[in-house]
């Protein structure tokens, strides 16, 4: 699968190779079943989903991929620094275990040193997704304006050598990188 995050490059996404989690239930597939949501439902499903990176370097976005314990993000955000941490919404700030990182493809995972008991954000499937379709990203720009919700469609998919690269509307500011790109059905 491919997991979209934001990276500020102007108005493109970087897209990596990650682990979907299973969607549970028997019979016909429940993103079938899955109905269209607002950009409010959006923010107020996964808002507290999406965290601040803070490092001795600046400042980034990232959310919980796996459990409450487990924070994507971009490699950039935390390159170079020699100290991170993370603060959710309402303030709360954890720290970090361990980093797991791929340079190459930007990105990289945050362990966390407790659970959090912060629900992920479900992954989808970027094979599904097609010049149109509606996307919310949830960051923190400038690294203060913590819990800013953008919203744009995918204006252009793009294959490159090493990767495939999404092109969309929503903006995504300095501070924004790690953000969750997420789809209309709830996914990243």
């Amino acid at each position: 699968m491919i997991l979209a995050i934001a990276l500020f490059t102007g108005i493109t996404l970087r897209t990596c190779k990650w682990e979907p989690l299973p969607i549970p239930g028997p019979g016909a597939s429940q993103e079938s079943q899955i109905k269209p949501m607002s950009p409010k439902v959006i923010f107020d499903s996964f808002n507290d989903s999406v965290v601040k990176i803070v490092t001795d370097t600046g400042s980034g976005s990232g959310f919980f991929v796996k459990n409450g314990r487990l924070i994507a993000t971009c490699f950039h955000v935390i390159s170079g620094a020699k100290q991170i941490s993370v603060e959710g919404t309402h303030g709360k700030k954890w720290s970090v275990e361990s980093v797991s990182f791929n340079k190459e493809q930007d990105a990289a995972l945050l362990k966390l040193s407790e659970d959090t008991l912060r629900k992920p954000i479900p992954i989808g499937d970027v094979n599904k997704l097609q010049p149109g379709d509606e996307l919310d990203v949830i960051g923190s720009p400038l690294g203060f304006l913590t819990g800013s919700l953008t919203t744009g469609i995918l204006s252009a998919k793009r294959a490159t050598d090493a990767t495939e690269v999404l092109q969309i509307t929503a903006a995504v500011s300095p501070g924004s990188s790690g953000s969750p790109v997420i789809t209309n059905l709830g996914k990243v």
